[in-house]
């Protein structure tokens, strides 16, 4: 398992620590007592006013905080003789040094960090996802058009039967309610796109609708060499809109626009290019 940067501060400020003997922590209050006793004993046994006066200091101490496995009151301190090992603070009675801290600041900085590393993560793969959603939604608009913008070829091939005409009719019916799905998604979801879609919607419905009513007119297929039409239904208002629908929906994304397809002038040198936006501007 990788070791973090907060594992290697943990390490190195618990470089030096080392196992203690005994029962206790090394900061516990009775302990050091008792040490420092021993410790002083060969003077106090010499010198029995320190003794006494040490002996009262302790039994003053004891009294106050209680020592109910009644053994003799022991010296509190002698700071002048013996030395403090490290810096230490105490709370409620419990010693807490700064290795502790540090061993503390370090784990509460690795569960910070992986809290807000997984934040990251979620927050990234919640918008890779509704990015995702969008982009199939976005697909399914455009197809709904272009199954919208098919229809004059299909009711133009269509045969003379009375369940191709019912059937025509439901195609028209399912197509348009997609479309008002999509209308309607688009509206909630993405209302930059909405617009652009509606203008899509309204060009096709011009458009197509009026080559479907022109297909209607004609006489239904009987033969096999009536499929083919020979010329292909114009839909320019379809297409320019659908551009301007697919650039609304790029931007919605987050993706670059698309460049304008550049073209040469018929009946000029390879020099002469126009784009689509200039030739729109012409």
């Amino acid at each position: 398992m990788p070791v973090t940067a907060a594992g290697r501060v943990a390490r190195r400020v618990l470089k030096g620590y080392r196992l203690h003997k005994g029962y206790w922590p090394t900061e516990y209050i009775p302990a050091e007592r008792e040490e420092a006793w021993h410790r002083m004993s060969p003077v106090l046994d010499v010198r029995p006013d320190p003794a006494r006066a040490a002996e009262k200091y302790g039994a003053t101490g004891e009294s106050a905080a209680g020592r109910p496995d009644g053994r003799r009151p022991t010296l509190t301190t002698l700071s002048p003789v013996v030395p403090q090992r490290r810096a230490v603070r105490h709370y409620g009675g419990m010693a807490w040094t700064w290795a502790q801290t540090a061993a503390l600041l370090a784990g509460v900085t690795a569960v910070a960090g992986a809290l807000i590393s997984a934040a990251l993560t979620y927050n990234l793969n919640q918008r890779a996802a509704r990015r995702e959603r969008q982009t199939n939604v976005f697909a399914e608009a455009l197809t709904a058009i272009e199954d919208y913008a098919e229809l004059p070829y299909r009711i133009r091939r269509r045969p003379g039967t009375p369940d191709a005409r019912h059937e025509l009719t439901e195609q028209v019916s399912r197509i348009q309610s997609r479309i008002a799905f999509h209308q309607a998604w688009l509206s909630i979801e993405a209302p930059s796109v909405a617009r652009s879609y509606d203008d899509l919607v309204r060009a096709a419905k011009k458009q197509a609708g009026n080559q479907m009513k022109q297909a209607w007119r004609e006489p239904a297929t009987k033969k096999d060499s009536q499929v083919s039409l020979g010329t292909a239904f114009p839909r320019d208002e379809i297409n320019a809109a659908r551009h301007q629908c697919i650039a609304a929906m790029r931007e919605a994304l987050g993706r670059r626009p698309l460049r304008p397809a550049a073209e040469v002038i018929p009946g000029h040198g390879a020099e002469a290019v126009m784009s689509s936006a200039e030739r729109a501007s012409r």
